[in-house]
């Protein structure tokens, strides 16, 4: 293409890389969104498991429920971002309450500490590398670094119950409460995004997974 009508195209396609670099500085999340709602497909390997049962000799502290295989209300591009993050986050839950118990039964739990490192970093290398829609980049760090957390107050509640401190010493590390939080907003982030669009049968279910997950 030559002379003026080449150098119209040009001016066309300026105008727009322009237009969409302003649009992208005003809000990159949407842009973002688009993209993944364009590129995520609904077809999605399936993580989360059949059987939801607790580890032998635990269980869960609220009312966890299954989550539901139909997703319903989450919008299908993202079904498979939201299976995959409850059925890592199902392993953590686990993972906790095994040491949780070792632990409460008092004694030296070094080995079931050592057997929660090795479960825990496949589970956090998971949840990190999982993509997402960029609305919930915020979420799924919160939901990494809340179990970052876990892993460092356990790292400094196994020592101390062997030299004799309680649970409730324990439950006072500032990693514990400081892991509350972040899950408490994640919690935030996930429900703004599907508030009024997911069943409650969905939304109970996630809701627990993040509840069953905490220390307190």
């Amino acid at each position: 293409m030559e002379g003026g009508a080449g150098r119209k195209v040009a001016a066309l396609i300026g105008l727009l890389v322009a237009l969409g670099a302003i649009a992208y500085q005003r809000n990159p999340d949407a842009l973002g969104e688009r993209l993944y709602a364009m590129s995520a497909s609904t077809e999605f390997e399936r993580w989360y498991p059949d059987d939801i049962t607790p580890p032998e000799g635990t269980e869960y502290p609220c009312a966890l429920t299954a989550l539901p295989r139909d997703l319903q209300g989450i919008p299908p591009t993202e079904r498979g971002y939201v299976d995959h993050i409850c059925a890592k986050l199902l392993e953590a839950i686990h993972l906790r309450l095994e040491l949780t118990a070792a632990l409460s039964a008092g004694g030296d739990a070094s080995e079931e500490l050592a057997a929660y490192e090795e479960g825990i970093a496949p589970v956090l290398a998971a949840l990190a590398a999982e993509e997402g829609p960029p609305g919930l980049a915020s979420f799924q760090e919160d939901v990494v670094r809340a179990i970052e957390l876990q892993r460092e107050a356990f790292r400094k509640a196994v020592p101390l119950r062997a030299d004799g401190a309680t649970m409730e010493q324990v439950w006072q590390l500032g990693e514990v409460h400081e892991s509350s939080k972040r899950l408490l907003t994640a919690w935030g982030t996930i429900s703004a995004r599907y508030q009024g669009g997911w069943s409650p049968a969905v939304m109970d279910s996630v809701y627990h997974h993040l509840c069953a997950l905490d220390f307190v």
